[in-house]
């Protein structure tokens, strides 16, 4: 900031040595200093010009300590103060959760009330009861307040007791003002006196009424899967693998066949089925998934406490599926990203289109990338979650945002770049850019992105960037917007107010976070959400309204 205004007082003494000359040129503009006590220029010129040399909004204070007040007189700065104060004032961030304990808040997912642009929800895994047990947080009036709640803990049927942790949830609104949370619960409980270990896993929604406010204290089971028996004895213990990662999406396209109908998408790690010494195949209902893989698979209601269909394979033949993100094209017909593994570090972003009761994945990959880390030896957290796509589409094109090393056989970087895929989803091709405008070869870090779209087809990405840290140890949460279709972002910006250390509040720096989800209301307001560590003790959240 001394910089800053060093920078603003050097001005102002050349306005000065030129003031007898009657006019200067002040970044590249002819200007008549025709008095002290006005504003020579118009007021909504000067104050952009005057916005561009400070790099921040235009600040009345500001004006008035940086020497150029000496120029422009009282006058001038009261007129500039009252022509800005017609402007769009800047948003400042609002901290999400209403709490004051120490313990972190990760993963948060947001949803907008396709009814009313005012609704917000955001939800996160938090720990403030000693388990992983999602909170959820609604406002009203646009982000001004918020209140603080929890879902209801989830039934294990095979204890008639509450799951040890529920966590990785989503969130989405209907059109009936209720909101819906998907989540995935699980235990871990192992007694050894009484030899017995159980790790069942349950896909959940969680449906909030009068927009989101109240939320029921029951839950829907939408997929479970025991995984327990004695601890020494696997294949007695009819364990076959896990449920991970639940997803909620509704379909809110004006003229849809399918209006309002609720999809809940989730993956299913098969560990197998014990079949004597070998390993056997999973069944999930008609679904059968081939032992150790993994496979996205799907289920839906045609509307809000109406019952789920049974899940079904959204994945095809592909072995190694996780990260998943569905889209709704303006026909109403659903697609779902996901990604395989089968040949890490190298990765495959694959489409899956529904087709009356059948998933189809196009047999092309979307596109090919390389995740080789972060590699920043002040970080040590989990941080495979940023390959995953964070997806929005407009008519029927689909924006997938991840991070990713390197993109088919292009350029290889140390540190991760966040890129956009701009998908036709009719053939699954796409075009794929960079979407951080720094210097890749400056080995910052670009991670954990997601793409929003608005009406106009104007497309956000929101993720963390360190580009203004030089040791490179803090971030920011930066959003960046493209007007040409994701060929280019050239605004984006830091939407926190400060830096942080994102090890802060969580031991060892094991974990920061998975997912922070961008969403645009019908208003086209872009809401940006993440996990912030300003305090430099704790993981908090905290939210921006983008109207830029």
């Amino acid at each position: 900031m001394k910089a800053k205004v060093t920078t603003s007082l050097a001005m102002a003494l050349a306005l000065v040595s030129t003031f007898l000359l009657g006019t200067m040129r002040w970044n590249g503009i002819a200007m008549t200093l025709a008095s002290r006590t006005r504003v020579p220029i118009p007021y909504e010129r000067f104050i952009k010009m005057f916005s561009a040399e400070h790099k921040a909004p235009f600040s009345s204070k500001m004006l008035a300590t940086s020497g150029q007040y000496q120029i422009y007189g009282r006058d001038g700065l009261q007129r500039a103060r009252t022509y800005a104060s017609t402007l769009p004032r800047p948003e400042h961030n609002i901290k999400v959760n209403q709490d004051h304990n120490p313990w972190p808040k990760i993963n948060v997912a947001t949803a907008v009330n396709p009814l009313n642009g005012r609704n917000f929800l955001a939800v996160s895994n938090d720990v403030r009861q000693f388990f992983s047990h999602p909170f959820y947080h609604v406002t009203i009036d646009g982000g001004k307040t918020w209140i603080d709640d929890t879902i209801a803990g989830p039934m294990n049927p095979s204890t008639s007791s509450a799951y040890s942790f529920t966590s990785d949830p989503d969130a989405a609104f209907d059109l009936n003002n209720h909101s819906l949370i998907s989540s995935v619960s699980g235990n871990t409980l192992m007694d050894f006196q009484a030899n017995y270990a159980n790790f069942d896993t349950q896909v959940n929604l969680s449906i909030g009424y009068q927009q989101g406010i109240y939320t029921a204290n029951t839950t829907t089971a939408i997929d479970y899967l025991p995984c327990s028996g004695p601890i020494n004895s696997p294949a007695a213990s009819s364990c076959q693998g896990q449920l991970d990662k639940a997803h909620v999406m509704v379909d809110t396209v004006a003229g849809s066949p399918t209006r309002n109908r609720i999809y809940v998408y989730y993956t299913y790690f098969c560990t197998g089925s014990h079949q004597g010494n070998t390993l056997g195949p999973c069944k999930d209902g008609d679904v059968t998934i081939p032992a150790r893989s993994s496979a996205i698979l799907e289920a839906h209601a045609e509307g809000t406490g109406l019952p789920f269909s049974k899940p079904v394979l959204v994945s095809g033949s592909l072995s190694q599926a996780q990260f998943s993100d569905m889209v709704i094209d303006q026909h109403g017909v659903a697609h779902i990203f996901f990604e395989d593994f089968s040949a890490t570090p190298t990765i495959k972003l694959y489409e899956s289109t529904l087709f009356k009761d059948t998933w189809s994945v196009i047999s092309q990959p979307v596109t090919t990338f390389t995740y080789l880390g972060m590699n920043n030896p002040r970080w040590s957290f989990h941080d495979i979650g940023t390959v995953a796509p964070g997806c929005a589409i407009k008519h029927s094109t689909a924006y997938c945002a991840f991070s990713a090393s390197q993109i088919e056989s292009g350029t290889t970087y140390t540190t991760p770049n966040v890129y956009l895929a701009a998908v036709d989803t009719a053939t699954g091709t796409a075009r794929v850019q960079q979407v951080n405008n720094d210097n890749p070869r400056n080995l910052k870090d670009h991670f954990f992105p997601w793409a929003a779209v608005n009406s106009k087809g104007h497309i956000y990405v929101g993720w963390y960037d360190n580009r203004d840290d030089t040791p490179g140890a803090r971030v920011a949460y930066f959003v960046g917007k493209s007007q040409d279709g994701g060929r280019s972002f050239p605004r984006q910006q830091a939407v926190s107010d400060t830096r942080f250390y994102p090890c802060a509040g969580f031991p060892s720096c094991g974990y920061f976070n998975d997912y922070n989800q961008l969403v645009i209301g019908p208003d086209d307001v872009v809401h940006a959400t993440w996990t912030d560590t300003r305090d430099g003790m704790t993981q908090q959240i905290y939210t921006q309204s983008v109207t830029w």
